[in-house]
């Protein structure tokens, strides 16, 4: 399994840098880290800059003593398109970036370096947020019952995501405006059968006190969930959910990834 982390050296990246070195030791897989140099700069501010970074990374790496682990890659262009490219080349299993820049008076996620990586990435994203090492406590993976939910269910497997006893599930229920309450409990249980058929499918085991179906729009139930059960990870995929990928992105998760606190994993439907 190959992990692949762009860093811009900063504090958000270093934080990023810890969970990827941590990960890789849990999936015993090899560490791809990653900088890019604006292609715009004379070439030997380039060069400058280009030795800059591998001293940094490479001390980073032998602080967390996985250089025999790790490769650094330092590269000229466009960040977005780079990690992208990277990520082709080199066949990447997952992608992790920092958190991205929240400025005072705009904070905005549509536009950014994370933004564009995750709208058109073919690799799973985890977008790190908080500064730990330790596994995911709290994991939440959001469903909708499209083609891509299995997908997001093996791909949060394949990564160890799902072996928390607090792992949960949740199906936000869309609203039926002229359903009565027995109408609304019928299809909410319903939707947690669906919630139980499709964990068996995938072997993945979560007690049914955390098979959440709630009536409502999605963005709203996944984020008061999420902050109500205290979820460190939220697990979700890039389409579905009423839209292609563009749209989604700058929708639903593109609202979650500018609210919600806590580390996010966004998987890419197929081809």
């Amino acid at each position: 399994m190959k992990l692949l982390i762009s860093s811009d050296l900063s504090a958000r990246s270093d934080v990023a840098l810890q969970r990827a070195m941590a990960l890789t030791d849990r999936l015993n897989a090899e560490l791809l880290v990653l900088h890019v140099i604006d292609s715009e700069l004379p070439p030997s501010l380039q060069s400058r800059q280009k030795d800059r970074a591998r001293d940094v990374l490479h001390q980073a790496l032998r602080a967390g003593g996985k250089q025999r682990q790790s490769k650094v890659l330092v590269r000229s262009g466009h960040p977005y398109l780079t990690i992208g490219e990277v990520a082709e080349e080199h066949d990447v299993d997952l992608v992790i970036l920092g958190s991205y820049r929240k400025e005072i008076l705009k904070d905005t996620f549509i536009g950014t370096t994370a933004e564009r990586v995750m709208r058109t990435s073919r690799r799973p994203v985890l977008m790190v947020n908080h500064a730990s090492t330790e596994p995911y406590q709290r994991p939440m993976v959001a469903v909708d019952f499209s083609s891509i939910s299995a997908l997001v269910l093996q791909t949060a497997k394949r990564f160890g995501f799902t072996t928390s006893t607090e792992l949960s599930v949740i199906y936000a229920v869309s609203p039926e405006g002229r359903a009565n309450e027995s109408e609304k409990d019928a299809r909410r249980q319903e939707a947690q059968h669906k919630l139980s058929e499709l964990l068996t499918a995938e072997d993945i085991t979560v007690r049914p006190n955390h098979l959440i179906a709630e009536e409502g729009e999605a963005c709203p139930v996944i984020r008061d969930w999420a902050r109500r059960t205290e979820a460190d990870l939220l697990i979700m995929g890039t389409s579905g959910m009423g839209g292609v990928r563009r749209m989604f992105i700058g929708s639903v998760a593109g609202s979650l990834l500018q609210e919600m606190e806590c580390d996010m994993l966004a998987v890419p439907a197929p081809e």
